[in-house]
């Protein structure tokens, strides 16, 4: 993780205290300079499945502490803000699926990391992911179904970033021709977000103390899926039976995955889980 200390030290490039308007603006030395080229570059490579592990990890974390702070400002009717920093949690619960998947990228098809980057930091895509864990467990055993409700939301996905700009700032409206401020959100808004955060965070920390995010399980997901990505062409080449393809060879692949959590002790085959809409042991057991 970052050493808080350094970065610190790093990011004071604020004008000095007795700047006098009309004097020279005084240049920035070249640390001052390589410290605002690194912060503002975004990372695209590939990831160690250790990284991978940990980033999951940092995003629940990060999601559990925003949910607290949503949780207070609720409490003390201050909801705008809450149903911000709630919107804002849902988008980390969303980087947790995205984190999944670059562990299904093989060493063969190294061109999938971009793809997956810039999932990892588009707003569309996280809040996406994030409503897929809001699903009914029932749901789960319908995947086309699954499918079009996935896609249906990411069409909707705008909206939640507009609801978390909504929540911060002031803004003209083009279609009632009226300024709309933080305090015209409604608390019944905030407390929507909430029921929505609470179903996606307790899931994926469920998963987390199941053990699915571990180095090992990650591992796992590349060797049973990564074979699938072996010849996946990148996004913006991709036609869509390219995608019906993967999605059916994925969902043939997940019993192999759960026998092989099951295996090698990382899940008890009579835990109380569902796969798919159905229990544990029967899914692995099979028909």
């Amino acid at each position: 993780m970052l050493d808080r200390s350094k970065f610190l030290s790093r990011t004071d490039l604020g004008l000095p205290v007795s700047y006098q308007l009309g004097e020279d603006l005084p240049m920035l030395s070249s640390d001052q300079q390589k410290t605002i080229d690194t912060l503002c570059q975004t990372y695209k490579g590939p990831l160690r499945l250790d990284q991978i592990a940990e980033g999951i990890a940092a995003c629940i974390d990060n999601a559990a502490q925003l949910y607290d702070d949503g949780l207070s400002l609720l409490n003390a009717n201050r909801h705008p803000r809450a149903m911000s920093l709630f919107i804002a949690a849902m988008e980390e619960v969303g980087k947790v699926s995205v984190l999944c998947s670059m562990s299904r990228i093989p060493s063969s098809n190294q061109a999938l990391w971009s793809d997956y980057w810039r999932d990892f930091r588009c707003h569309r895509s996280k809040a996406t992911r994030a409503f897929v864990h809001t699903f009914p467990e029932e749901a789960r055993k319908y995947p086309a179904q699954m499918g079009v409700a996935a896609n249906m939301q990411f069409e909707l996905s705008p909206l939640g970033e507009s609801f978390r700009q909504a929540g911060m700032y002031v803004d003209f409206l083009a279609g009632d021709k009226c300024w709309m401020s933080p305090s015209d959100v409604p608390r019944t808004e905030a407390e929507s977000w909430k029921r929505r955060l609470d179903t996606a965070l307790s899931r994926v920390q469920e998963q987390a103390e199941l053990g699915f995010f571990s180095t090992r399980a990650l591992e796992i997901q590349r060797e049973v899926y990564g074979p699938i990505n072996t010849d996946r062409p990148k996004r913006k080449d991709s036609q869509p039976r390219d995608n019906r393809d993967v999605t059916s060879k994925a969902l043939a692949a997940h019993q192999d995955y759960y026998r092989r959590l099951v295996d090698e002790g990382i899940l008890n085959r009579y835990a109380d889980i569902q796969v798919m809409g159905v229990p544990l042991k029967e899914f692995i057991d099979g028909p």
